[in-house]
């Protein structure tokens, strides 16, 4: 079989590791899947792809069925007006590349630019591609089959625009440049094609010489220049001027380039704009209509990216000052000032972040490998956390300004002088909180009805009502609230009400304050104190969390026959769009989970649209910001890796956004660290290592059919055969995930309408507990009544005579959830258990300890309770009749 011959290598060392350039020959169609890349580059003219015989366009569709028309009729991304460049979906198919990149340049600017400005577009598209993952791209030499561009000025082109962004930070760690012949037979043994690449190869010798290095060359230490790089459009000028006068009011001396950096048309690289950024401590890139539209604009944009990568800083800081119709996802997956439009007290404050952003950076660029991100960052530490909607801003000011009198050595976590453009703002929220000592929440209507809010408050009250606290929650009500959740009543609250608030600030400031100064002190001021009755105390949430995943399983699945059934009717299930139903995030560690679910899922639902490279493939981002589901699979390795973090981030954020049904399904494949605290608030839908599974497979005889028949296919489950891939635990695990999934994707479970919050409350979690225990109880009570065949009364519908059995087992049975939260089940062998159980079960229903009102839910249980209480039921003596007049 043909495959590609090597014939010489560029070796680049760059200061995140070695990158290479190859230069070989064969046929790109040929290439096997053992030796597979991210990218396939292809030219072609404007809007025409025919699959001409002299083309690789032509021979994608005539030796692999690929279709370069059909992938330009979907794209991922369409930039050909600012980069002249598209690229594909993730390729579905057993290709040996994942995605398609191609360059078609407008005619005007075929006709009039150079060729390395065509081939820096390519490579300013590889920015987003690649996404600050290392990534292997193939190509042929641009431009040079029908569209007849110069063979060896393509390749120096291309060879000096590689070796520059790879250097500057670009993560290309191979580039293969594949001239076509078809005289490769074998890897090992070099063509016999005569001297029509003579000159070819002469160039890629010498350019070798000047690039090819065995060790990183040392650069001089760049000393920060700037304080800060405006990019901006010159037609925005009115704007820059005002942007700069206001970061002159914050910063007398603030050192602002803001020169024109036009284009280098004859560079594939723009050294000029690097050299200056490297020297800055931020970049200001003002976006706007004329911005995009601006190829120095965006160029500078791209570089930005690089210099944060080379770096490891988080230097870009983007103002939207206008609203833009075309914004490339990549710009937009970067935290933004919404100054739109262009509102000068926006403005202001974004100028006033970048300034107090300009104290803490260092002084001197670090030109260091990137580090694995630390899962919890230890420059998060705050004194005081102040969590308030921003409709409140006002009163949350003073209690800033208050403590700051006090003591103005505190570190306060205020988020408008924290949170930094450009960082990660949610992930910043929740480290910010696990490392306060206090947080002093302004609890609102507006407060209420924020979904961030509530989460920065479920976390704090997590770690508030912990056994080893270390956060005091103290939280301070703003305005008369009626309708109190009952989340926000488990810690005692301080009364800011009206004419209040002035009292309470200057109170509850000090107390803070001496706390602070010393926790031991000041122990016996009501706000420090906890009841040591209360029940929401010393909770695990580990524990709490686990025990609710076994109270909602038990709920749902009453019988063990539960676990055999299908979901028919999707079988037949077309979709009308290209959405991904399902997209996994998951690192390479878990990938076996990953693949044993999309095999099931595909089993049961065989028009499942599923993206199965996504934890491989560089533009996953744009699956996550479009799949109807995301699926993080959680792990201690998939929080330790930066990409899957990110990713982690933005399903939560997405599903907090969008509206109806689930967005994020969350699975944890293993136990987590104790840090960070949120990680372990996250709803996951299932965890594989919940003691329950080791429950149901010891009380199940059958399994699932789909789980037996993929476990002798595919030798996926170990008690076929001894290799310990998937448990059997695991398995059924993964198989309730499944039927989950597969009822969210085709709208079978019902979608909320109220707020979604992605970090758990665990008071919530308690009382519904309480709640599910309940009706599970209510639930298999009834079901043995039916068991043992009882008849309605006709008059009032409730139980009034009960029918011999034809037969009684001796091992008749009631199961139900203990009141411990355990979900672990009881059997009742007898009708006096059965009775005892039904009458302790119903004394936890109805006392007040948990703090939940028993409702009943029918009629009949109305009345079943009405008789419950009746002491001199003439029916007490009758054991059944008994437990009927109960239920």
């Amino acid at each position: 079989m043909s495959a590609l011959y090597t014939e010489d290598s560029i070796r680049v060392q760059t200061q995140t590791g070695e990158c290479r350039i190859d230069l070989c020959f064969g046929d790109i169609t040929k290439l096997q899947k053992n030796d597979e890349v991210d990218v396939l580059l292809v030219s072609a003219f404007p809007g025409d792809y025919a699959a001409t015989p002299t083309s690789l366009i032509g021979a994608l569709q005539r030796n692999l069925g690929l279709s370069v028309r059909q992938l330009a009729r979907d794209k991922a991304e369409d930039l050909r007006r600012l980069y002249s460049c598209w690229w594909s979906k993730p390729l579905q198919k057993d290709y040996p590349f994942r995605r398609v990149l191609c360059f078609e340049s407008n005619f005007s600017k075929y006709l009039t630019s150079c060729p390395s400005e065509l081939v820096g577009d390519v490579f300013r598209c590889l920015v987003p591609i690649l996404n600050n993952k290392d990534g292997r791209v193939i190509t042929p030499l641009l431009a040079t089959g029908d569209q007849g561009k110069s063979k060896p000025v393509m390749l120096k082109g291309m060879v000096d625009a590689a070796v520059n962004w790879m250097k500057a930070g670009l993560p290309l760690r191979v580039l293969k440049i594949v001239l076509f012949t078809r005289t490769v037979t074998d890897p090992n043994i070099r063509p016999n094609f005569g001297s029509e690449f003579k000159h070819t190869l002469e160039l890629f010798s010498a350019l070798k010489q000047k690039y090819d290095s065995v060790e990183v060359e040392e650069e001089e230490e760049t000393t920060l220049e700037y304080d800060v790089y405006l990019s901006f459009s010159e037609k925005d000028s009115g704007v820059i001027d005002k942007i700069q006068d206001m970061l002159k009011s914050e910063k007398k001396d603030v050192k602002i380039f803001h020169e024109k950096q036009d284009l280098d048309r004859d560079a594939v690289w723009q050294e000029n704009m690097y050299k200056v950024m490297i020297k800055c401590a931020k970049i200001v890139t003002v976006l706007s209509p004329s911005y995009l539209e601006s190829a120095a604009c965006t160029e500078q944009y791209n570089i930005a990216l690089c210099v944060n990568r080379k770096t490891d800083r988080h230097l870009l800081a983007p103002f939207y000052i206008e609203k833009v119709d075309f914004l490339p996802t990549y710009m937009g997956l970067v935290q933004y000032v919404d100054c739109s439009p262009t509102d000068v007290t926006k403005l202001t404050a974004a100028c006033k972040q970048v300034v107090v952003a300009l104290s803490l950076e260092v002084t001197m660029v670090t030109q260091k490998k990137t580090k694995k991100k630390p899962l919890e960052d230890s420059s998060l530490k705050y004194d005081i956390f102040i969590s308030y909607c921003h409709k409140n801003t006002t009163l949350a000011t003073k209690i800033l300004n208050q403590l700051t009198k006090l003591n103005p050595n505190l570190k306060i976590f205020f988020d408008t002088e924290e949170l930094k453009t450009g960082n990660a703002w949610q992930e910043t929220l929740y480290q910010a909180i696990d490392g306060s000592r206090c947080m002093l929440a302004c609890i609102s209507k507006d407060y209420l009805m924020s979904a961030v809010c509530q989460e920065e408050y479920n976390l704090a009250l997590a770690k508030h009502v912990a056994k080893d606290s270390d956060l005091q929650l103290i939280p301070i009500c703003l305005e008369d609230i009626s309708d109190m959740p009952a989340e926000y009543t488990a810690v005692k609250m301080v009364d800011g009400i009206g004419g209040n608030f002035d009292r309470v600030l200057t109170q509850t400031c000090s107390d803070v304050v001496q706390w602070l100064s010393n926790s031991s002190a000041n122990k016996q001021h009501a706000i420090f104190q906890k009841n040591q009755e209360d029940i929401y105390q010393d909770i695990d949430v580990d524990e709490i969390s686990e025990a609710h995943r076994t109270a909602v399983y038990t709920n749902k699945n009453n019988t063990a026959d539960r676990l055999d059934e299908t979901i028919t009717f999707l079988a037949d299930k077309t979709q009308d769009n290209d959405q991904v139903d399902i997209a996994f995030s998951y690192c390479k560690t878990n990938s076996k989970y990953a693949k044993f679910m999309m095999n099931l899922l595909k089993r049961r639902a065989p028009n499942l649209k599923l993206n199965d490279t996504v934890s491989e493939d560089h533009q996953q981002i744009i699956l996550l910001d479009t799949a109807k589901v995301i699926v993080p699979l959680v792990s201690l390795q998939y929080i330790e890796s930066v990409s899957q973090s990110e990713e982690l981030q933005i399903a939560l954020s997405r599903h907090r956004k969008t509206k109806g049904s689930k967005v994020i399904y969350p699975i944890m494949l293993s136990q987590l660290p104790v840090k960070p605290t949120y990680l372990h608030l996250i709803p996951y839908e299932v965890c594989t290592e919940d003691k329950m599974w080791s429950d149901v497979v010891a009380k199940t005889d059958k399994l699932p059919t789909h789980l037996v028949e993929m476990a002798k296919e595919n030798k996926a489950l170990d008690w076929f055969h001894n290799t310990s891939i998937i448990s059997k635990e695991t398995a059924l695990a993964l198989f309730s995930a499944t039927d989950a999934l597969l009822q969210i994707v085709y709208n079978k479970e019902e979608e909320s309408s109220s707020k979604k919050i992605v970090l758990n409350n665990v008071v919530t979690l308690k009382n519904e507990i309480l709640r599910l225990q309940n009706e599970t109880f209510v639930a298999r009570a009834e079901k043995f009544l039916l068991d043992c065949k009882l008849e309605p009364s006709p008059s009032r519908g409730t139980v009034s005579k009960l029918s011999k059995p034809d037969k009684i087992e001796e091992k008749d049975e009631c199961t139900y959830a203990d009141d411990t939260g355990s979900g672990v089940e009881k059997q009742l062998t007898t009708e006096q258990e059965t009775r005892a159980g039904v009458e302790s079960q119903q004394t936890n229903m109805d006392g007040d300890k948990s703090g939940v009102e028993k409702q009943p839910t029918t009629e009949q249980d109305t009345d079943s309770q009405d008789k419950m209480h009746t002491k001199n039921s003439p029916k007490k003596n009758k054991k059944r009749s008994s437990a009927c007049d109960i239920l």
